[in-house]
């Protein structure tokens, strides 16, 4: 039987996609940091990603949609945020 503490990285709350945990702000910056390192690339250039992938899945479970509002705020999720409104203006 294994006594160890569950792991705390992980938030157990409510999660939009059962294979898509949520994590903690302070792993997921350490994840990030590590995959620029390995693949070679700034971080700009990862938030610009997360952006792009966010806005094809409102695109995918909205396709009707003609009117976005995007809500961000000082933290790093705002800079993809902003990514989403910039591809939603075009």
């Amino acid at each position: 039987m294994n006594n160890a503490e569950p792991s705390t990285d992980f938030i157990p709350i409510r999660q939009i996609d059962k294979k898509l945990p949520l994590i903690k702000a302070q792993l997921l910056k350490q994840l990030e940091d590590r995959y620029c390192v390995k693949y070679q690339i700034p971080s700009y250039q990862l938030m610009q990603r997360a952006g792009e992938s966010a806005w094809a899945l409102i695109q995918k479970h909205y396709p009707k949609s003609n009117n976005v509002v995007v809500v961000v705020g000082p933290g790093n999720n705002g800079g993809d945020g902003l990514e989403v409104a910039s591809l939603a203006h075009q």
